[in-house]
């Protein structure tokens, strides 16, 4: 089955594959767009709609600051306009929260540190900033490799490191486990779920 694929940055690329996969191995995903931010995304929607007209699509994109789900929903998809083949999902509030809801993906991947447990969000979703969340515990609990690789140089602008996205991705394909993460996201628990009926419609 081939399905078209849109995520909005790196991280939700890697995850919208693992969601994907979970559901069945033999799906080709055939990403369409360049990633590179909601309004990029955004702008593509009557490409969306189009494709969404003769082929299944998978959206992925992060809530930013839209006040919620629903309301970006609404915003981008006016409600005649929603087609069965058009799966729009939101991350809440960003990628971030999703990889942050795994906590067994957090200790491997942050060496094994007992103290981290008791730091780890339980509801990722209702971080002001998932992000600063994640970099505040690397900071504190990352082995020195994945600090120097994620986190900003001091005298820079940078807002994460150059090695973020490398890192993380690896964490997603190699600790992550979407059915462990749901039980911690309300947000990815309502994407898995809707991808799983787009896959089996």
């Amino acid at each position: 089955m081939l399905i078209y694929f849109s995520p909005e940055d790196q991280l939700l690329n890697v995850i919208g594959r693992c969601l994907v996969a979970d559901v069945s191995a033999g799906i080709l995903l055939r990403q369409v767009g360049k990633m590179g931010g909601s309004d990029k995304l955004r702008a593509n929607v009557p490409r969306f709609i189009d494709i969404a007209q003769r082929e299944k699509i998978i959206i992925l994109t992060d809530l930013d600051n839209t006040v919620c789900a629903p309301q970006l929903l609404s915003d981008w998809l006016p409600r005649d306009t929603r087609l069965q083949q058009l799966c729009l999902r939101v991350a809440v509030k960003a990628s971030e929260s999703w990889v942050l809801a795994d906590h067994e993906a957090m200790f491997n991947f942050f060496g094994k540190k007992p103290a981290l447990l008791s730091n780890l969000p339980t509801n990722p979703d209702a971080l002001d900033s998932p992000k600063a969340r994640l970099l505040e515990l690397a900071a504190r609990y990352a082995p020195k490799e994945i600090k120097d690789d994620i986190l900003p140089r001091q005298g820079t602008r940078a807002s994460v490191g150059i090695g973020y996205n490398q890192q993380l991705s690896a964490c997603i394909m190699n600790h992550w486990s979407a059915d462990r993460a749901s039980q911690h996201s309300d947000s990815l628990m309502r994407a898995r779920r809707a991808i799983k009926v787009l896959i089996e419609s």
